[in-house]
């Protein structure tokens, strides 16, 4: 078995075990229990547009910080591959 191959299969091995931890968070109920409690924090009441507006603003911000990891996670992949070509 050549070095390139078992870096690519260790690479496939980080992926896989990514993946796999992204399946480790909160439930969608749980998330949401957890949103409504942190704009209860910050003061806004539920039912209100400030409220409304808060949990939308934590949404927006959870998946603007998974789309920037889900693109690190493919810049890295992407170098590793390179790498793995030209080694």
């Amino acid at each position: 078995m050549g070095v390139s191959t078992m870096i690519k299969m260790l690479c496939e091995a980080v992926v896989a075990g990514v993946i796999l931890l992204a399946g480790c968070g909160p439930t969608a109920e749980e998330q949401h229990a957890a949103d409504q409690q942190q704009c209860s924090d910050f003061g806004y009441q539920a039912g209100t547009d400030a409220f409304a507006n808060c949990m939308m603003k934590l949404d927006s911000k959870r998946e603007a910080q998974a789309a920037a990891d889900r693109r690190a996670q493919q810049a890295e992949q992407a170098a590793k591959d390179k790498a793995a070509q030209d080694g």
